[in-house]
């Protein structure tokens, strides 16, 4: 009885967590990319690929501009940095889990 109850435990955990990813995702995609750094050669889903945002000689600017030509560089809002987006990504995907945890392992009367 106890291993079915973990099992319960690990699939709410896992639920909660892949739905907290992508509410996350939908707002990574929503209000941070395009609105803190725009990558002219972008994938789909940034959220997904951390760190991997600008390339190459990326420059600053007070707002971003979507370009849809690769030859203009990428782009990064001033007073971020890649490693500002790293953490910022990094906060996002700590509340996914810590929230995921606290509801899984949460007692219900």
């Amino acid at each position: 009885m106890k291993r079915i109850f973990h099992q319960i435990k690990l699939t709410k955990f896992i639920a909660i967590f892949i739905t907290s990813l992508f509410i996350m995702g939908s707002i990574w995609e929503t209000n941070i990319h395009n609105q803190l750094y725009h990558c002219t050669d972008e994938a789909f889903l940034n959220f997904l690929t951390p760190g991997d945002w600008v390339h190459g000689d990326y420059v600053f600017k007070e707002k971003i501009t979507i370009s849809a030509t690769m030859s203009e560089p990428d782009s990064i809002k001033t007073g971020w940095t890649e490693t500002k987006l790293l953490a910022l990504w990094l906060c996002m995907v700590g509340f996914s889990f810590s929230l995921s945890l606290f509801l899984s392992i949460k007692k219900t009367n």
